[in-house]
This record gives structure tokens, sequence and C-alpha cells, in this order.
């Protein structure tokens, strides 16, 4: 009996028999169907371990693609973290004044612009104050303009600690800045600019051996 898988045959199978066993047509028809059935057994036997064989390397497969996708999603996921991180920076560098870190010019005008169209819609207080810092001119021409962006990084801390939460600095010029005071009346705005300018004319900035108070 031929043995055959997936189409082909792959063997025969053969049944010996004694000489001395009757030779008739009922035995060699038994032993015809005991061969086939047997063929058939070791059909199905083959065939089944061909499936477990696939099984096996299509499991094998797709263990592999899943890794590769994992690992191409976690690629992926360090790209968009890179994405993210450059456009926060990009962000930050386009809206803050380097020396400074407060909200450069464009930055400070946009939010302005904001906030005015905000108060006259709802019919509310909003101030805006300019500071400029005194003689800064000679600062740079007698200390040197490195000096001098100390002493400005200095009156920007300055004004960042005094100031209320709700407010908004930034610096607009050279050695101006800009504040804007929502929901603020005028003696209140008034009030807190005094602070502020109590504040900066009593602090000195120690630059090496200079001494430099700014008002």
């Amino acid at each position: 009996a031929p043995i055959i898988l997936q189409g082909q045959v792959v063997g025969m199978l053969f049944i010996y028999t004694d000489k001395t066993q009757d030779d008739g047509p009922q035995i060699r028809e038994f032993l015809s169907s005991v061969c086939h059935t047997l063929a058939g057994m070791i059909r199905i036997s083959q065939y089944n371990r061909a499936l477990e064989k696939h099984s096996r390397e299509l499991e094998s497969l797709v263990e592999k693609r899943t890794r590769e996708l994992h690992q191409a999603l976690r690629k992926q996921e360090q790209l968009n973290d890179i994405f993210l991180e450059a456009n926060k920076k990009l962000e930050y560098f386009a809206s803050t004044d380097e020396l400074t870190k407060l909200m450069n010019r464009r930055c400070f005008f946009e939010r302005a612009d904001g906030e005015a169209s905000r108060a006259n819609r709802y019919g509310r207080k909003a101030l805006l104050a300019i500071l400029d810092v005194d003689f800064f001119k000679e600062v740079n021409d007698k200390f040197g303009h490195q000096v001098g962006d100390v002493v400005l990084a200095k009156v920007a801390n300055v004004i960042v600690e005094t100031i209320r939460e709700h407010d908004f600095i930034g610096r607009i010029g050279g050695e101006e800045f800009a504040l804007l005071m929502p929901e603020t009346r005028l003696d209140d705005g008034k009030e807190l600019c005094e602070r502020i300018r109590l504040a900066i004319s009593s602090t000195t900035v120690m630059v090496e051996t200079h001494c430099i108070s700014v008002s």
C-alpha cells in the first residue's frame, strides 16, 4: 500500500507472511485491508507531524514578527519623545528672552493683545506698565556688557519675585521691561509698580569687586 503525504508517494508498506499460511483470496483481501489501514495510519501520523512542524515554524515566525513590532513601537515612542522635547525647546526659545528668561518682545505682546481683547470683551480692567533701567548705558560703558547682562538678569529676577502670580512680565528692549496686570485697578497697579521700584532700588549687584546699585 502506498504511503501518501501532501499528494506525493513517500513510501510503500508491505506485509510479509510465512509461506505456510493459506494463500486464499480471503487472506489476501484481509492482508490488503490491514496493509491499507496501516498505511492510512502512517499517513495521518506523518501529516500530524508535518502540521506540528508547520505550527512550530509559524509560532516562531509570529514571535519574531511580534518582537520586531515591539522594537519598532519602542523606537517610534523614542522618536516621538525626541520630537516632543525638540518642539518644547523650539517653543521655549521662540518665546523666551535668553538672558533674563522672561517672555521676549513678540511673546509678550501676543499675550498682551489677547489679554486686551479679553478685557474689552468682558468689560474688565487691565493695566500695562513699562519699566526702564536708569543710566544703563553707563553700566555697559564703565563695566562692560557682560556686567550689564548680569545686572539685567538680576533686575528681571527681582521683578519676578515681586509681581503677583497672574501678572505677565517680558523684556521688550535692551533695558526695557513691560508688565501686564490683568484684573487690576489703577491704584492697585500704581502700588505694585512702586513695590517693584523700591525692590530694585534696594538691590545691589555684586560683580567681582564691583558693587552696582540699580534704579
